[in-house]
């Protein structure tokens, strides 16, 4: 039997088809077709696949590709500065100004240039990004990001209010702005697309929010924004937004969030009501853990918010987040996790498998079938190498992936594939 452009990889697979468990094949195969799409996750190689070359990684793991499902690509600068400040006054000291140099476009391009590399050495095949103000120092991330084959949504940010000048535009030159950037970059490549991006509600007008709603609506892309990450934003937005019952409120009326098509980074200080919302439109919360501790935030309750059924990856929230390592990541969140059960937030702590379910099937949601070694997903995978450990330490598989998330960073990713093409 002829199998035109299928690709067969061996190696030791392991992925999470769901929160609760790995699910590892020792020396298993994933065959690919040609269009990178996961046709079977194997134990054993079938007779009919005699003719296929294998290609063989030996005792390395085979790893769903990870998603960063939020951070702030031109904060990659400032990365480890100003942590232990609270939000809004590290926004006004450090990131808006550090935002608003990229309206200079040399700069941007070296910034950008970085963080493309930096998600590829990191094996990061997907990021739900957002940019800047600026149209097009924006579209130059969109270009860096095509040129080096990651998959990713990239929001162009909007504001129009409460923030410095520089920061921040006039309503309808911002609308006309982000029409502008959709245009440009929609159909642009199949692996990078636009969405809106309203910063958060503290910071846009009701006026401008619908605008960003309608031309959501019109090219059916999504919304990618914050939500209830600190009290004092909390506070502020009801205070500018008095007609809303609390902070999901205040994008809903404008026609945002009503959707499974956005994520909502952050969701810590949430009411029951914001929480039924969510579960109930399906969008995609991204727990930054992080970030959460360095901006002094909060906790984001990971396994309330999976047991009620609401839909979570795990975002590095570069920079406020100290790492773009996602390994690292999932330890915030396990970590987190334990905060949450020893304060009786949550029923249960987060073990290392549900960590890396949000780093990879969860997030991955938010790009439709990334993120699994199941059949009908893309082939977005890791190559990594463990022998460090492995010589000296008998494990399992699961073992060796837990050992991975707590002592592992990109010096152990040797390979990276997006789509079944290799980009390392």
């Amino acid at each position: 039997m002829r199998h035109a452009g299928v690709h067969i990889y061996r190696g030791n697979i392991v992925f999470t088809p769901t929160p609760q468990d790995f699910v590892a094949l020792a020396r298993g195969y994933v065959v690919v077709d040609g269009a990178g799409v996961i046709t079977e996750c194997l134990a054993d190689l079938p007779d009919r696949y005699c003719t296929v070359p294998v290609i063989d990684h030996g005792d390395r793991l085979v790893l769903p590709g990870f998603t960063d499902a939020h951070l702030h690509a031109s904060q990659l600068p400032i990365t480890g500065l100003q942590c232990n400040t609270e939000l809004i006054d590290w926004l006004h000291t450090l990131a808006l100004p550090q935002e608003a140099a990229l309206v200079d476009a040399a700069y941007a391009d070296a910034v950008y240039t970085r963080f493309a590399e930096d998600l590829l050495r990191n094996g990061i095949t997907g990021s739900i990004v957002m940019g800047t103000i600026h149209a097009e120092s924006t579209a130059i991330l969109v270009d860096k990001l095509i040129a080096a084959g990651l998959r990713s949504c990239v929001a162009k940010v909007s504001r129009d209010q409460n923030a410095p000048a520089d920061a921040c535009q006039d309503t309808a030159r911002e609308i006309a702005d982000v029409r502008h950037f959709l245009t440009q970059t929609l159909a642009r490549s199949p692996l990078v697309t636009p969405a809106v991006g309203p910063s958060t509600a503290m910071v846009c007008t009701r006026k401008l929010m619908k605008g960003l709603a309608q031309q959501a609506a019109e090219f059916d892309i999504p919304c990618h924004t914050h939500l209830a990450e600190n009290r004092a934003e909390v506070e502020s937005t009801l205070q500018q937004h008095p007609d809303c019952v609390d902070f999901l409120d205040t994008y809903q009326r404008a026609g945002l969030l009503g959707t499974a098509n956005a994520v909502v980074a952050h969701a810590i200080h949430l009411n029951d009501r914001e929480k039924r919302a969510i579960r109930n439109t399906g969008m995609l919360v991204a727990h930054c853990p992080h970030s959460n501790l360095n901006l002094l935030s909060g906790v984001m309750p990971l396994a309330e918010y999976h047991d009620m059924g609401i839909r979570v990856g795990l975002g590095s929230d570069l920079s406020a987040g100290h790492a773009l390592n996602m390994f690292a990541n999932m330890v915030g969140a396990i970590q987190s996790g334990a905060m949450s059960y020893l304060t009786g937030r949550a029923s249960r702590p987060v073990p290392p498998a549900e960590a890396f379910y949000c780093a990879t099937k969860g997030g991955g949601s938010f790009f439709g079938k990334t993120g699994s070694f199941e059949p009908g997903y893309a082939f977005d995978a890791l190559v990594v190498d463990d022998s460090m450990w492995t010589r000296h330490q008998p494990m399992t598989l699961p073992q060796r992936v837990e050992k991975l998330i707590y002592c592992g960073d990109d010096r152990n990713i040797d390979h990276v594939y997006v789509d079944g093409r290799r980009l390392r």
